[in-house]
């Protein structure tokens, strides 16, 4: 019962602004999980992402999952296989791709190995630019996708608050019934299946590992780590994070994210 889970964002909580961490981070990631801790990835990145990822820090072996499209897929990535996955009706995503028409806003969604983007745009370029996929356009998600998708997100490079006005008329509409939402930066909105967050998945990813929740740290930087950092035994911002998230936060790093705050965190919760 004393073994430790760590729930981790990725850009700007464990990867620096370059996309890398340092040796001395990675050295305590591999420490934590040589004493039979457990590492996960929690982000909005799909899967493959999220692994490729993995695979460019050099971190393998047993022990680490991932929590992926915002916690709804949750994956062993020693297995390569899903744990649990929550998937948003093709109907509903179709709703939800025409609203963000009417509204002039990029939106996409994802098959298992590509992006589908409304249009060829300077929002799917700077996307790509950050998570390296393939995409295709398209906009008949019946055609596009052959099951539901994990989740949708509405990008605008310069108006936020056309977003913010985007996710107060969906959610007060019948699609609300079936959707949560969250930024994950400023440009991102987010939507997913109200079964899915961050936070949920937490829970979910404990007890199907049999780890008490207060053995639990969650550490990150948006608006979409707030469930997470609140549901985990001890929530941690970065200091580089949002004023939203670092007011809930049980902790908050003396170091940003290009200064080791995760090895900071790991020695503070993890190790100590």
């Amino acid at each position: 019962m004393n073994t430790k889970i760590l729930f981790t964002d990725l850009d700007a909580t464990l990867l620096d602004d370059s996309k890398n961490i340092s040796k001395h981070t990675h050295d305590k990631l591999e420490e934590m999980l040589a004493k039979g801790h457990k590492l996960v990835l929690a982000s909005g990145r799909p899967i493959n992402s999220i692994l490729k990822v993995l695979e460019k820090l050099d971190l393998k072996g047993e022990g680490i999952y991932a929590t992926a499209y915002n916690g709804a897929m949750l994956y062993d990535c020693a297995k390569d296989e899903p744990i649990i996955e929550h998937q948003v009706s093709i109907d509903i995503a179709q709703a939800l791709f025409d609203k963000a028409k009417d509204y002039g806003l990029h939106i996409q969604t994802y098959t298992d190995d590509k992006i589908v983007s409304c249009s060829k745009d300077a929002e799917i370029a700077f996307y790509t630019e950050h998570v390296v996929m393939d995409y295709t356009v398209g906009t008949n998600l019946h055609k596009e996708l052959q099951h539901g998708p994990y989740k949708l997100l509405t990008i605008s490079l310069d108006d936020r608050a056309k977003l913010e006005a985007f996710r107060e008329d969906i959610m007060n509409s019948e699609l609300g019934n079936a959707l949560d939402t969250t930024f994950s930066n400023a440009y991102y909105l987010e939507f997913y299946c109200k079964e899915s967050g961050k936070g949920n998945a937490l829970k979910a990813l404990c007890k199907h590992l049999n780890i008490p929740l207060k053995n639990s740290v969650a550490a990150g930087d948006e608006e979409n780590d707030l469930c997470m950092i609140t549901a985990a035994g001890t929530g941690v911002a970065m200091c580089n994070g949002n004023p939203i998230l670092k007011a809930q936060a049980d902790y908050v790093t003396e170091n940003d994210n290009n200064h080791d705050g995760m090895a900071e965190i790991i020695d503070k919760f993890i190790l100590a």
